[in-house]
């Protein structure tokens, strides 16, 4: 009888739910028999994590930290009666080594209750905030999750330890941006829809702290309870939503994930190339990648190197 794996993931955009359903399918190939459950409120049954062999935890980067809500949902776990082999995967927009100690305060918690986590991996996905990310970047992303995703699981299988290191420096601002936990509890006062509303409740049905209501004037509104995942400002289809504070930096419109792959015209960013600008810390990111990937034997995504003088 094949072994069994529980995945814990929170989820808004969907992002962190992609990687894990991506690792799933990776471990099922392994023989694992896999159950993936999406924490979302209201807070459905958990699975007994002690009816497992292995315990996987995924969760997006929030301000150089795991969300509030996670490291909650985290809490509440029941302390296993034996240790188990567990691992992280994070997903955020950018290969900061301030995120590194994102999961610092997560894996001391998973400890204290018996989950002993041998394995960490960051991937990088498309921002949800701030801007959105150029298709032929987003292809490429999408091209690397596949084989890393497979490093991962085989590390896992070969029963690796590679865990992230956390810095003294980098704890110390991921505790600083905590303050990033108060912030819902002011913004949900200026949050708010505005006239191109259609009352779809879109953003209601894809909240998931369902912390969007419709108030008596008919204008979705926001609790205190919000993640700022910014689900509902990219779900929205008529960009209706104010998002308070953060209004300048939402991003609208989900990313077509499947189109852009598919579409042969997007030719996949080599984001090794890149040497100013934003993008220019992504190129030791995935330098470091190639280098674990041709190391383990997985075949590099088909992606063009850009030479020099182009």
């Amino acid at each position: 009888m094949g072994k069994k794996c529980l995945l814990l993931c929170f989820s808004g955009t969907g992002n962190t739910l992609l990687v894990g359903r991506t690792i799933q399918a990776k471990l099922e190939k392994q023989g694992y028999d896999v159950t993936l459950y999406r924490y979302r409120e209201p807070k459905e049954e958990i699975p007994d994590p002690n009816a497992f062999d292995l315990i996987g935890f995924g969760y997006p980067i929030h301000a150089f930290n795991t969300p509030e809500a996670f490291l909650r949902f985290a809490s509440s776990l029941p302390v296993l009666k034996e240790e188990k082999d567990s691992f992280l995967f994070k997903v955020s927009g950018e290969p900061l080594a301030l995120n590194n100690a994102s999961s610092a305060s997560l894996v001391h918690k998973l400890k204290k209750k018996h989950y002993l986590v041998k394995q960490e991996k960051h991937f990088l996905m498309p921002y949800n905030i701030i801007f959105r990310f150029p298709d032929e970047i987003v292809k490429s992303m999408l091209l690397y999750l596949e084989p890393l995703s497979t490093l991962l699981v085989q590390n896992i299988v070969e029963g690796k330890e590679e865990r992230i290191p956390y810095p003294i420096g980098p704890r110390i601002v991921s505790l600083l941006f905590r303050i990033e936990w108060l912030a819902p509890k002011v913004n949900h006062l200026f949050f708010h829809s505005d006239k191109k509303c259609i009352h779809c409740h879109l953003c209601e049905k894809a909240c998931p702290m369902q912390a969007i209501y419709e108030d008596k004037r008919g204008r979705m509104r926001a609790k205190r309870s919000c993640a700022l995942c910014m689900n509902c400002t990219m779900v929205c289809p008529k960009n209706a939503i104010h998002f308070g504070f953060l209004n300048h930096w939402k991003v609208n419109g989900v990313y077509p994930y499947t189109k852009i792959l598919s579409d042969k015209t997007i030719e996949p960013a080599d984001l090794k190339s890149f040497r100013h600008g934003f993008f220019h810390s992504y190129r030791s990111y995935f330098l470091k990648q190639d280098r674990l990937l041709q190391e383990a034997g997985i075949p590099l995504p088909d992606i063009k190197e850009k030479k020099e003088n182009e």
